[in-house]
């Protein structure tokens, strides 16, 4: 199995000579980084008094070894004392450190193959492929993470950071400080969707929701932006259909069935060329992980580096789960996995949900009262791991005679770093496109 043992020895050696070195090993490392029995007990050992805030050297190290009866099973006080008296400088501590974890990590990713090879060998009787499939993924993603502990920021250097980000705003007017949507009353009241957030929108079926989300990625990639939409309903083919009637404004109809005039196609193939032009990024698989859509982001961040990512709907992804697990807790690993990519990839998420139809025989002249933050689908982990709810109403959908019958509300029902408040935009079905009210 990989490991460096030269590497090992150099890394316990710095911790207990020096403090800086003590406080670095004990925070990115854990007892399994180490490959030998001996400095897996030396390291614990250091650790434990560590976390007691007491001095960490030779001495103290195989002291404490010895009443707990394990300094000849960590090679005795010699090879301890020897560890300290060998390492001629501290100074090179992080490249210790990087080999001993590389090493470690490696391991971890051929245990994970070797599981992944038992399982499927020897499947459960209930165990589909596509089952098996996610939770392989699954492991090899967890088994490759490189995230590192040393997440621990001090004041002056988030002051530092964030006090220059201001100015900037100042710089720029303020206004939105996120990627705006191309909703003007809907960036006013939330600045725009803002990196390492998972903002929400949801919607009882046929409301709208993955053409609201379709026109805000269009309208991020006109403006330049980099951006990822993964489509579990409806094929590429699809969005691009939309894109295309939304930006001609022709019949969705016309184009659909193909009776478009010729000087329609001009539209359209100009339009085409446009599109052609955009860092838009479409993936049309039927059922994702959050697994899949982290390493799919990944690899295309190698090429574009994605500004912004929108996925339609979570209710229809796939969750890792084990047997026996609940709906509800399916939910919850797939939006907190959503909100982890928002986070660890430092962009925003737009996730679509699906809301329920509790209220919908509520609500006056057949029209239903506009949706709460209750009519999400298993609703708990969702509301609580999105940073923004926005709820579609479109009561013209209900009654089709009423005044303002296009007009549609989009419902911030959450934000956590601002208000919220109900917006208007208009919808027109014929080119299922969302427009902002003149």
């Amino acid at each position: 199995m990989p490991h460096d043992t030269d590497a090992e020895r150099a890394t316990l050696g710095a911790a207990m000579v020096d403090a800086r070195a003590t406080a670095l090993v004990c925070d990115l490392c854990c007892e399994e980084c180490f490959y030998s029995q001996e400095h897996r007990l030396i390291f614990a050992a250091i650790a434990e008094l560590f976390g007691r805030g007491e001095a960490v050297d030779i001495v103290t190290v195989s002291s404490r070894l010895s009443f707990i009866k394990q300094l000849e099973d960590a090679g005795g006080a010699v090879y301890v004392a020897r560890l300290g008296t060998e390492i001629v400088t501290s100074a090179n501590v992080e490249h210790y450190l990087k080999a001993v974890t590389d090493c470690y990590q490696l391991r971890r990713v051929i245990d994970a193959a070797a599981a992944i090879h038992q399982e499927l060998m020897q499947p459960g009787p209930d165990d589909s492929v596509a089952e098996l499939v996610a939770r392989a993924e699954q492991r090899f993603f967890e088994a490759s993470r490189t995230e590192k502990k040393d997440k621990l920021r001090s004041i002056r250097d988030i002051a530092v950071a964030r006090v220059g980000e201001y100015a900037a705003m100042l710089e720029r007017g303020g206004g939105i400080t996120g990627l705006p949507t191309g909703f003007a009353a809907l960036d006013q009241l939330t600045a725009g969707c803002h990196k390492g957030e998972l903002t929400v929108i949801a919607a009882r079926p046929s409301m709208g929701k993955s053409a609201l989300a379709l026109n805000m990625a269009s309208n991020m990639a006109v403006a330049g932006h980099a951006v990822a939409v993964f489509s579990l309903e409806m094929t590429a083919n699809m969005l691009f259909d939309r894109m295309v009637i939304s930006a001609t404004n022709i019949n969705g109809q016309t184009i659909r069935s193909g009776s478009f005039s010729a000087q329609d196609l001009q539209q359209i193939v100009l339009m085409g060329s446009t599109l052609k032009t955009f860092k838009l990024y479409i993936d049309e698989t039927s059922r994702v992980t959050t697994s899949d859509i982290r390493s799919r982001l990944q690899r295309i961040s190698a090429v574009c580096p994605i500004d912004a990512v929108f996925v339609d709907y979570m209710q229809i992804m796939q969750g890792i789960i084990n047997r026996g697990d609940t709906r509800e807790r399916e939910i919850s690993q797939i939006s907190g996995g959503l909100k982890a990519i928002a986070k660890d990839m430092n962009i925003p998420v737009i996730a679509m949900a699906q809301l329920n139809r509790d209220n919908e025989r509520t609500g006056k002249k057949g029209v239903p009262d506009p949706p709460r933050l209750s009519n999400l689908r298993e609703s708990g982990a969702i509301e609580q791991d999105a940073d923004t709810v926005i709820l579609i109403h479109r009561p013209g959908y209900y009654a089709k005679d009423i005044d303002n019958a296009d007009e549609t509300m989009l419902i911030v029902a959450k934000q956590r770093n601002g208000p919220t408040d109900t917006v208007i935009v208009r919808f027109d079905q014929a080119t299922t496109t969302f427009r902002n009210i003149e």
